[in-house]
C-alpha cells in the first residue's frame, strides 16, 4: 500500500524501496519458522524495477545512516540518527534499555543474569537466524549509540519498547526512551 501495486497508487507513488540483499533475498524464499515473522506475501506486487539493494551499512545523508546489524534476521539494518540528544539507533534488536545495559537494570532477574552470565547485552526472544551475530549487533548498535539521557543507559530506541503496562502489574522498565518528535513535514 505504501509504494502501490498493479491499479492502486500508493501513498509514496515515486519512493523507490531500500532494503538489505539479504533481507530482500530471504523474504523471497523464508522457511516456515520464519514465515511467523514476516508479513504474509508482504513484498507480493512490489514492482522490483522500484526496490533498490543495498550491501553492508549505508549513509542515507548527512546525519542517517542504516547500520547492518544481523542477527533478528540476516538482512536487518538499524536506524542511526543525530538528534538533539546525541545519535540515536533505532533497533528491533532489543527490547528496551535493559537490554542493552543489563548489568544497570533495576529488574533483579535481568541484573543477576547478566552478572552471573557476563553477557553485555540480553536479546530479545524472536531471534531465529544468527543469536551470535545479533549479541554483536547489539554491542556496537550501544557502542555507536553511546550514551542516553540518563548515562547507564545506551541512546536505543528499540521498535517494541517494553514498557509498564496494567496488564502486567509489577512490570518495570529501569529506563524508558519513549516517544520522539523532531521537527515537523513540510510540503
Amino acid at each position: 500500500r505504501w509504494l502501490g501495486s498493479g491499479k492502486n497508487t500508493g501513498f509514496f507513488p515515486n519512493a523507490k524501496l531500500l532494503v538489505h540483499r539479504q533481507e530482500w533475498i530471504s523474504t523471497s524464499a523464508l522457511l516456515p519458522c520464519q514465515a511467523d515473522w514476516y508479513c504474509p506475501n508482504g513484498i507480493s506486487g512490489v514492482d522490483a524495477s522500484r526496490v533498490v539493494c543495498f550491501d553492508g551499512s549505508v549513509q542515507l545523508g548527512r546525519g542517517v545512516a542504516l547500520l547492518h546489524t544481523p542477527g533478528h534476521t540476516e538482512g536487518n539494518h538499524s536506524l542511526v540518527a543525530r538528534v538533539p540528544d546525541g545519535l540515536r539507533v533505532t533497533s528491533e534488536n532489543g527490547v528496551g534499555a535493559d537490554a542493552y545495559a543489563p548489568m544497570n537494570s533495576r529488574i533483579n532477574a535481568v541484573r543477576r543474569y547478566a552478572q552471573a552470565t557476563g553477557v553485555e547485552v540480553i536479546l530479545n526472544g524472536n531471534t531465529l537466524e544468527g543469536s551470535n551475530d545479533q549479541y554483536i549487533s547489539m554491542v556496537m548498535e550501544k557502542t555507536v549509540a553511546g550514551p542516553s539521557a540518563n548515562p547507564d543507559f545506551p541512546n536505543c530506541a528499540t521498535s517494541s519498547e517494553a514498557t509498564p503496562h496494567w496488564t502486567m502489574p509489577g512490570q518495570e522498565s529501569s529506563f524508558l526512551i519513549g516517544e520522539a518528535s523532531f521537527g515537523s513535514v513540510v510540503k
